[in-house]
C-alpha cells in the first residue's frame, strides 16, 4: 500500500499595501520620536546639570531620566535592526510616557518627541501640545493635584501593540507543519510488525 504523506510549505502573508505603508509610516514616526527625542533629552539633561543646584536627589532624579531617554534611543535603534525587539522595547517606552501625575505627594511627567495632553484638575480640563522632550519628578512638591494622558504616546502604544500581534501570528503561520501519516498505512505497518514477529513465520523452513 502506498504511503499517504501531506506536506505543508511554510506560510508568508504578505499583507495589503495599506498595512505595510501605515507599519512604514509608524516606525519612522517612532524612530524620529525615540532617537531625536533621546538627543533632546540628554541636552535637557547637561543643562540642568551644569545650571542647576545640584544635590543628591537631584543627581539620582537625572540619572533615571537619563537612563529612561537612553532606553528610548535603544529602542529606537533596535527599530532598524531588529524589528520584533524594537517593537516590544518601543511599546514599553511609550508606555512610560503616557501617565501625567501631579500631587502633593509625588509628581511625575515625561515625553520624548511630542506630547497631546489632556488632563483633568481641580478647576476642570485643558489639554497643551508640545514638540520636544521634557521629563519631571518631584516627591512632596506641594503641587494641587493634576491627572492627565499623553493622547500621542497612548496612540502609538496601541499601534505597537497591534504591530506585535501581528509579529506574531505571521510567525506562527509561518511554521512549517509537520509531516503526518495517512492512518491506513500506520495500520498496515502494525500489521507487518506483528506478521514479523509471529513465531510461526519464523519457525516455518525456508521462510523469511
Amino acid at each position: 500500500m502506498p504511503i499517504l504523506m501531506e506536506a505543508h510549505k511554510p506560510f508568508h502573508p504578505t499583507g495589503n499595501g495599506r498595512f505595510n505603508d501605515m507599519n512604514r509610516w509608524l516606525k519612522n514616526i517612532l524612530i524620529l520620536c525615540q532617537i531625536g527625542g533621546g538627543i533632546v533629552g540628554f541636552s535637557l539633561i547637561g543643562r540642568a546639570l551644569l545650571e542647576g543646584q545640584i544635590t543628591q536627589s537631584s543627581v539620582l532624579v537625572h540619572a533615571g531620566f537619563f537612563f529612561i531617554f537612553s532606553f528610548g534611543i535603544v529602542a529606537g535603534v533596535a527599530l532598524i535592526k531588529k524589528q520584533t525587539l524594537g517593537l516590544f522595547l518601543s511599546a514599553i517606552f511609550q508606555a512610560i510616557q503616557i501617565p501625567t501625575i501631579l500631587t502633593s505627594v509625588v509628581s511625575y511627567n515625561m515625553f520624548c518627541g511630542a506630547t497631546f495632553s489632556v488632563y483633568w484638575h481641580e478647576t476642570g480640563y485643558g489639554s497643551n501640545f508640545f514638540f520636544g522632550s521634557r521629563y519631571h519628578f518631584y516627591l512632596n512638591s506641594g503641587m494641587p493635584w493634576l491627572l492627565g494622558i499623553n493622547i500621542i504616546a497612548l496612540i502609538l502604544f496601541f499601534l505597537l501593540i497591534r504591530e506585535i500581534l501581528y509579529e506574531a501570528s505571521v510567525a506562527k503561520l509561518s511554521q512549517p507543519r509537520q509531516y503526518r501519516v495517512h492512518p491506513a498505512h500506520h495500520f498496515t505497518q502494525m500489521q507487518d510488525s506483528r506478521a514479523d514477529s509471529s513465531p510461526i513465520r519464523h519457525s516455518v523452513p525456508g521462510s523469511s
